[in-house]
């Protein structure tokens, strides 16, 4: 598909008619729009659960048991606004909170309900978690603070008891379980871990949902939503929902950021800009550190990822939220085979690549936990000490630093066991190197350029995250690398009237690729990878490749790198090559490159 056009926030209310949202005529005039914190230039999103962060009035309602995973662990908007220090020595400019509203209290068999997601639908407080009045104090506390709340919203579904299934059963998908999750029909009408499954395209709905909604952000002065499962609704919902709220505050907008459990980049960005978000979460990247540091792929996987950035329009870092790991995911520290060298790396490619870095609690105390419920376990306080100050310091880093925290974003070098991305801005540039295996890898850094006083930023096998202030000066000619190792390097111009990166653009025009495979079976041969140009790994839409003559030709951007493999229609249906994904750099130039590969590895 081509790539999608961004559109402006502002241009979303206009287009609110045209979504079919029913809306009912105000029984009043409606209240002067709000005014909430804008986007800070280098933001830190802090996911907080918070039965699990801190208990801080013991007196709330509800039985709890601490010592039971599945159970209630007491935890309370009076927790947070007690902890809000620690939350400012992390460097968090925005928290975000999962569902705070009434939900199920009870057990599902063994599994608990204390995350808040089985919610009931009428939109009240859970009092479990405080009331209007506590939401209100934190609000305001963290706006002192120049911080940001964002509330979780669940529109999807409901808990199976909620009030309203009984007194509105046609508000709901009368369908089944969710069996095949690539049809796009059973993934938006069908239940999700079997809960019911609200109907928003019926206008009822979207008006119950979205005055729930309203009512809150007008009520708590809240600065932005998650919304929860957005890959499970209609999407002129969802651009129709982001633009009425984004009407009512001022200046800016209201910030959303959708939950699109995907690690395909085209869908993510057909989300991004046909549901009228600020932002999504960036699950495509998730998948590549993780892959590269913690499980050890090589770190071309990181750059064949970064190099479809160019589907989410001109400033994709502007649109993502990255992570390590959230509450639905192995906790990094697992991920990482609780090696925390690796976890290191990891936290270092967060706030060093492009997007908005969000933690979730326990990262500074290097929680563990594969799987629910143990990696939704309560914040350990005792051993939040070190880690905290170590990414306290990552995020002072990258705030000082423009070229971090908005810079434009390129994969400036490739070869095996080594990727170079560079960050820049009109005055200042980034290099950000991954290495990996037990070879030397030396490299040679673009000419004209200088450290600047707060250089590096390191992060190796056998050290804890460094960062190292740095004379001015000169790189050395050649920089030799050996082992698996993250380094950041923050340069200045040599000559501000002619910066080398002048010459750096994130993509550039097609160039012809062409293909040969050796050895393949028998069957019309395809090359089916990332990106629209590879068919998004859909063998389907891939393009064909000739079996006899002169190779097949495949045109790929420059400056890019895409992961590939070749696929065979045969009688049985589609056989893919074996062995590990290859990728293919292409670099600055306009005559064709070729690229070999036998069918074997």
């Amino acid at each position: 598909m081509a790539p999608p056009i961004l559109l402006p926030r502002r241009r979303l209310v206009v287009l609110l008619g045209a979504a079919g949202l029913a809306c009912r005529p105000p029984a009043a005039p409606a209240p002067a729009p709000l005014r909430v914190v804008p986007p800070p230039a280098a933001d830190l999103v802090y996911l907080a659960m918070p039965d699990r962060f801190a208990d801080g009035d013991p007196d709330r309602p509800g039985a709890t048991d601490p010592a039971d995973p599945h159970g209630w662990h007491g935890g309370d908007l009076a927790g947070l606004l007690a902890h809000l220090d620690h939350l400012s020595a992390l460097g968090v400019r925005t928290l975000w909170l999962t569902p705070i509203f009434s939900a199920r209290d009870e057990k599902i068999d063994q599994w608990g309900a204390f995350h808040g997601y089985w919610v009931t639908g009428d939109g009240a407080l859970n009092p479990r978690f405080g009331d209007e009045d506590d939401l209100v104090r934190l609000s305001a506390a963290l706006h002192d603070r120049g911080m940001r709340l964002v509330l979780d919203v669940v529109w999807n579904h409901t808990d199976d008891a909620a009030p309203v299934l009984a007194d509105h059963p046609e508000w709901f998908h009368a369908t089944g379980d969710i069996t095949d999750w690539d049809d796009p029909v059973d993934r938006i009408e069908g239940r999700v871990h079997g809960l019911p499954d609200l109907a928003q395209e019926r206008p009822e709905v979207a008006q119950w949902l979205l005055d729930q909604a309203a009512a809150r952000v007008r009520r708590s002065g809240v600065d932005g939503l998650r919304v929860d499962a957005v890959g499970h609704m209609p999407l002129d919902f969802l651009h129709a929902a982001n633009a009425r709220l984004d009407a009512l505050v001022d200046p800016g907008g209201l910030w959303t950021v959708g939950e699109d459990f995907t690690g395909d980049p085209a869908r993510l960005a057909h989300t991004l800009t046909a549901g009228g978000f600020d932002a999504v979460f960036d699950f495509p990247l998730h998948y590549a550190i993780t892959d590269v540091v913690c499980r050890d792929a090589p770190p071309a996987r990181l750059a064949a990822t970064l190099s479809l950035d160019r589907l989410y329009g001109p400033d994709p870092g502007g649109h993502l939220v990255t992570f390590l790991d959230n509450h639905d995911l192995p906790r990094v520290m697992s991920a990482c085979q609780e090696d925390p060298a690796r976890v290191d790396r990891a936290l270092l490619l967060l706030f060093g690549l492009r997007g908005t870095p969000a933690l979730t609690w326990g990262t500074e105390a290097l929680v563990a936990g594969a799987e629910e419920p143990a990696n939704r376990a309560s914040l350990p306080w005792e051993e939040v000490g070190a880690r905290t100050a170590t990414i306290g310091q990552l995020q002072a880093l990258r705030a000082a630093h423009p070229a971090l925290h908005r810079g434009q974003s390129r994969v400036l070098h490739w070869e095996p066991g080594l990727v170079v991305v560079a960050r820049w801005t009109d005055d200042e540039a980034a290099l950000i190197r991954v290495h990996s295996g037990p070879g030397f890898a030396t490299w040679s850094p673009p000419a004209g350029l200088v450290a600047a006083s707060q250089r590096v930023a390191q992060a190796r096998a056998t050290t804890d995250i460094a960062v190292v202030p740095g004379a001015t000066g000169a790189l050395s000619d050649a920089v030799a690398m050996r082992g698996d190792g993250v380094w950041i390097d923050v340069l200045e111009p040599t000559d501000p009237e002619r910066a080398p990166w002048a010459d750096w653009r994130p993509t550039g025009p097609a160039r012809p690729v062409r293909v040969a495979v050796a050895g393949a079976p028998e069957g019309e041969l395809r090359l089916v990878g990332a990106g629209p140009e590879l068919g998004n790994w859909d063998p389907a839409q891939a393009p064909v490749l000739a079996r006899t003559g002169a190779p097949g030709t495949v045109a790929l951007p420059t400056g890019t790198v895409a992961a590939a493999k070749p696929v065979v229609r045969t009688a049985a249906g589609w056989a893919w090559a074996p062995g590990p994904d290859r990728v293919i750099a292409v670099g600055p130039g306009t005559g064709p490159l070729d690229w070999a590969r036998d069918w074997e590895p």
